[in-house]
């Protein structure tokens, strides 16, 4: 499947290895995991908590209009951040020692509409080749917002930093009616091929994608004492809150001017071993206790692309050890206070590319 091949780390990345080595004895001085602890297993039943009150409210209520739309808002925005917070981990086999919980865990996904297995295909590519051109998935967004200098420019291109936002309200959405099929039955994405995938694989994406249906219309339709155009717009805004999250909890991470892009032009071997390149192309963002907590540690992104085994509720200690590391090396370590920083850094990246 790769066909892009890093420095080998015990020739030339002293680096990784001191890192590595800092990372572990972290967890052997404080003898705690590197899964899940206490805490965000409390947070788990907590967002799921949310998420089902939320869900089920019109069950039992008579809701006026406004208030009706208004929670599915809030669902959407639930249905991801758990989605982000528990499945994401869990997919990267972070949550659990248990690897059929974390696979149960990262099912969560396919509640919102997309599926896990393509999710975990395509973002599992992504870390091994960040902002790598024809190689990472992410910055290849269908031609609507250029990502990359080395994407194709058009002339809608200059306005992209205006429609951005209205782009991101289709991206759970995206991943409900296209992304997910077209990626699943690709033979070949950018310059990697395509496993083949098994039969009970092809069933989970079309059940899957039954019954989000079925959850969020069917049952609501049938059980809602709604007009069925008002419950239609709630799934609307539903996907397009949870959509919005999404892609502006992702995008800053790579998408901004001070991070690196490159093109392999056919080239077969990279000039940097692979955790080199995850702190060229990377960035963290408002690394404070609450984007964290919310986030689910997506915000200490250059801990999670180093290190995306390790759960996310121990970021904020591993960021110390990686930036100390990082700056023995002379290797750059980019971070932005606050979010709204990080989104006006996003913005301008994104103006420049469309000019």
């Amino acid at each position: 499947m790769s066909t892009l091949k890093y420095k080998k780390v015990k020739d030339n990345s002293a680096f990784q290895r001191e890192l590595s080595k800092g990372i572990s004895e972290y967890f052997s001085t404080n003898q705690i995991s590197r899964k899940s602890n206490k805490a965000i297993r409390l947070k788990v039943l907590l967002f799921f908590l949310i998420f089902i009150v939320l869900y089920c409210t019109p069950y039992f209520f008579q809701l006026p209009a406004f208030i009706f739309l208004f929670i599915q808002i809030l669902v959407g925005i639930f249905m991801i951040l758990t989605a982000l917070n528990v499945g994401h981990d869990a997919m990267h086999n972070a949550f659990s020692e248990n690897n059929s919980l974390n696979y149960f865990l990262g099912l969560i996904f396919n509640l919102s509409g997309s599926n896990s297995y393509v999710w975990k295909l395509m973002h599992d590519i992504h870390h091994r080749y960040p902002n790598i051109h024809g190689y990472d998935n992410d910055i290849s967004h269908q031609n609507i917002v250029r990502m990359s200098p080395h994407e194709k420019q058009y002339w809608f291109h200059k306005y992209q930093h205006i429609y951005v936002f209205f782009a991101a309200l289709t991206t759970s959405l995206d991943y409900l009616f296209y992304k997910d099929f077209s990626n699943f039955y690709a033979k070949k994405i950018g310059n990697l091929e395509m496993p083949k995938h098994k039969f009970r694989e092809h069933v989970i994406l079309f059940l899957s994608k039954i019954i989000h249906f079925i959850i969020f219309l069917v049952l609501p339709i049938l059980f809602f004492n709604e007009n069925i155009w008002l419950i239609l717009l709630g799934w609307l805004l539903l996907h397009f809150s949870g959509g919005f999250i999404l892609f502006f909890i992702f995008t800053p991470a790579h998408l901004v001017n001070e991070v690196d892009f490159y093109n392999p032009e056919g080239k077969k071997n990279m000039e940097t071993s692979w955790a080199e390149q995850q702190l060229l192309t990377t960035c963290n963002y408002g690394n404070t206790w609450m984007m964290n907590f919310f986030f689910g540690g997506l915000n200490y992104q250059i801990e999670h692309h180093l290190f995306p085994g390790i759960c996310h509720i121990h970021y904020p200690k591993l960021s110390n050890i990686v930036k100390a590391t990082a700056n023995k090396y002379n290797l750059p370590y980019t971070e932005y206070k606050s979010y709204g920083e990080t989104l006006q850094m996003n913005l301008q990246f994104l103006y420049k590319m469309g000019h």
